[in-house]
């Protein structure tokens, strides 16, 4: 009889096994990512086993009422991935069993139909773009974020995802740039969250942000919703690379894709 379970981990040597079981490409990404689940008091890691052996892990961020799974990697053989449906599930009523209002979750096309049948909905569309030639930077507005900035950062953020999103993004503000408009905050890049975070009130604000965020990385990823975030960056050449889409399971408030011109994940 095959036995199944989530487990939280008991030591650092559990995350390396689990972190080897994919592509070395991908290895130390993980396993950094895990760690810092592991040591975050609003993100969560666990270790799936079956029959005793561990053979993936699954992590999620909470925000508010919210929560996104960031991660859910089964190693791939015929009898775990004939489990992924029940382990799946037992993670997302593990999380609504906690406290979360809505869950979300952000993956491959290919993966839609996992969780579709766990009850989530498809919510948003995403394009991942790269191999353009990005613009030079233009405008003066755009600085460092100072301490002052940060309520207008935590309205903007709120305005754009709808959720409460306060701890993710006090922690991730290193290096933070702010396009500043008579001494008010219109948009903001957080360059570490993630691959990469732009929100801003008004397409010009979004697109000159793009332009600082562009020469510094591969890559960019951005709701397929955002008419003006493609099309500028189908004129400087950038092709859609891959995609993604957002699914939600119980209450997830709203999203305003024209706010957002640069999305981590």
């Amino acid at each position: 009889m095959t036995t199944l379970g989530l487990i939280l981990h008991e030591n650092d040597a559990q995350l390396v096994h689990v972190a080897h079981l994919l592509p070395p490409a991908q290895r130390t990404q993980a396993l950094a990512h895990m760690r810092w689940c592991a040591r975050t008091p609003y993100a969560i890691v666990n270790l799936v086993e079956v029959n005793d052996a561990l053979v993936g892990y699954c992590t999620a961020v909470r925000s508010g009422t919210t929560v996104r799974i960031a991660h859910f990697f089964l190693q791939a053989s015929v009898e775990v991935t004939a489990h992924s449906r029940v382990l799946a599930d037992a993670f997302v009523r593990a999380l609504l069993a906690d406290g979360a209002a809505g869950v979300h979750v952000q993956c491959s096309p290919y993966d839609v139909p996992l969780w579709a049948d766990l009850g989530f909905v498809v919510c948003d569309q995403f394009a991942r773009y790269g191999g353009g030639v990005f613009q030079e930077a233009q405008r003066d507005e755009v600085l460092l974020m100072e301490p002052v900035h940060t309520l207008a950062l935590l309205h903007l953020d709120r305005k754009a995802t709808g959720e409460d999103r306060t701890p993710l993004l006090m922690e991730h503000r290193y290096a933070a740039q702010g396009y500043v408009e008579e001494n008010r905050l219109r948009g903001a890049l957080l360059p570490v969250l993630g691959h990469g975070y732009i929100v801003a009130d008004a397409p010009e604000v979004g697109l000159e942000l793009q332009r600082w965020l562009l020469p510094v990385q591969t890559h960019i990823v951005v709701p397929e919703a955002n008419a003006a975030a493609c099309a500028h960056l189908h004129e400087r050449g950038y092709r859609v690379h891959g995609t993604s889409v957002r699914l939600v399971r119980g209450a997830l408030p709203h999203f305003r894709p024209e706010l957002v011109f640069a999305w981590p994940w």
